[in-house]
């Protein structure tokens, strides 16, 4: 174990038909729950530890079908059981108060949260947020029944969204960064079951982001955004919008693309700290 990962515990939580696992890490008086992205873990964190340890005690939490946690998939998680899944973290760990750190799907997850549990909370960072914008194919994908149907079918049989992949992206349709990015998260069996489970339970969290402009603004919620420069997945556009006419919310653009929980990001994260 090298020294970034000295200090780190693996733990769980037992909840409902579940064991939620979270990664605990640094040695710092405050508290963080941090959120990794879609087909990620809560280890992608410790990439920031050298930035977080001093000042945090950080919680990573595995969501369900990612990492460690043990969710069936017969079983809806919405975010009433994060909430609950909070709760328990902080009588366990010794907290009342704490940071939010969301990156991509996490990011979803965080501003969903928010408006339940803004009391409780210190800062906000949200690296690459999912939320703020939602993909149409995400829409379609989970919210009409005859979507979910499509959907379920292609996790099965997946040959012919592949084909129309491949037409898309050679009639310039969609770049090769996209091509690939989604061919590389829909290649097995085992990763279209997890994106189909992934974003059943996703559609639960939906934010509402005049709500939540009007609320961090109301609330002098110190917020933290950080975009890709070149990121196609969430573009930095849909940070700058967000963030325009708002008091308490920083903007960040970094010189990466989409995957930003990195050291590159450190030196961009540490003022806010």
């Amino acid at each position: 174990m090298n020294e970034k990962e000295s200090s780190v515990h693996d733990a769980f939580l037992h909840y409902r038909q579940g064991r939620i696992h979270y990664l605990r890490f640094g040695n710092g008086p405050k508290a963080m729950i941090a959120f990794h992205g879609f087909s990620e873990d809560a280890r992608s964190f410790l990439e920031l530890a050298p930035a977080l340890d001093p000042l945090y005690r950080v919680f990573a939490i595995d969501f369900p079908f990612h990492g460690k946690t043990e969710w069936p998939g017969s079983e809806e998680f919405g975010p009433e059981d994060l909430i609950a899944v909070i709760e328990m973290l902080g009588a366990k760990e010794g907290f009342e108060r704490f940071s939010l750190f969301g990156f991509s799907m996490g990011g979803r997850v965080v501003l969903t949260m928010l408006p339940h549990i803004y009391r409780q909370v210190d800062k906000l960072f949200l690296a690459a947020p999912d939320g703020i914008h939602t993909q149409k194919a995400f829409n379609i994908a989970v919210y009409p029944a005859w979507g979910r149907y499509l959907f379920r079918l292609i996790s099965k049989k997946p040959d012919l969204f592949f084909f129309i992949l491949r037409i898309a992206y050679k009639n310039g349709r969609i770049s090769r960064f996209m091509y690939e990015f989604t061919s590389n998260h829909m290649d097995t069996r085992e990763k279209r079951e997890r994106i189909y489970n992934t974003w059943m339970t996703l559609k639960h969290f939906q934010p509402d982001i005049p709500g939540l402009q009007a609320l961090i603004e109301k609330e002098h919620i110190e917020c933290h955004l950080f975009f890709g420069k070149t990121d196609e997945v969430i573009r930095p556009s849909i940070g700058i919008e967000f963030q325009k006419n708002m008091q308490h919310c920083t903007l960040d653009i970094v010189p990466k693309g989409h995957k930003l929980i990195d050291p590159v990001l450190i030196p961009y994260l540490k003022p806010y700290l």
